[in-house]
């Protein structure tokens, strides 16, 4: 079996195999397929998103995922992502009337890996937030933490994003642990 040689690779071979997979069976690139029982259309799009922050200096040591769709959540999460930060930023403004916020922090982690949302797909049953934790940092946008004769350090990534308002059930996918998706991708 080939091992994928960087998180950037797999996350690539993944978007292809989803591309294939949505013109062999189900559409997640805003493409309608009819259903085989009834004849009803399934449509599935991928959602813009706009990144409201980024890092790997979070307050919250333990892993949590959130879609927030009030200002009083979002104060909350918000306060306890940003709890002993010494240069916290502030919290970003967002329409509630119109967006969800979706949340992903890691936890603590010793291995130095960076956390980015790669897709956010919305269907007619769910909206699944695909994300990837990587050790590409300069990929990422995160700047560089070590050398690579540097032991990893401890870090805390996360990543909120903004996307137009969320009524479905929320799924999140982790793209990099998810490896055994599409096994005819891999090679």
């Amino acid at each position: 079996m080939t091992t994928l040689k960087t998180p950037l690779n797999f996350f690539i071979k993944t978007v292809v195999c989803t591309a294939l997979a949505s013109i062999l069976s189900w559409a997640p690139c805003g493409f309608v397929v009819p259903a085989q029982a009834d004849g009803t259309e399934k449509t599935f799009a991928v959602v813009p998103f706009e990144t409201l922050g980024v890092g790997s200096e979070s307050g919250c040591a333990k892993r949590a995922l959130f879609a927030i769709n009030d200002e009083a959540e979002w104060q909350r999460v918000w306060g306890v992502h940003t709890q002993n930060i010494a240069d916290a930023q502030s919290l970003p403004k967002v329409d509630f009337l119109r967006q969800t916020v979706i949340a992903v922090l890691s936890g603590e982690r010793s291995d130095g890996k960076s956390l980015q949302v790669g897709q956010v797909v919305r269907g007619t049953q769910e909206t699944v937030v695909y994300f990837l934790l990587s050790d590409e940092k300069s990929w990422l946008g995160v700047a560089e933490t070590q050398t690579k004769n540097d032991e990893p350090q401890t870090v805390r990534p996360y990543v909120f994003v903004a996307v137009d308002k969320v009524n479905s059930p929320l799924r999140f996918a982790d793209i990099y642990g998810a490896q055994n998706i599409c096994s005819k991708c891999a090679g």
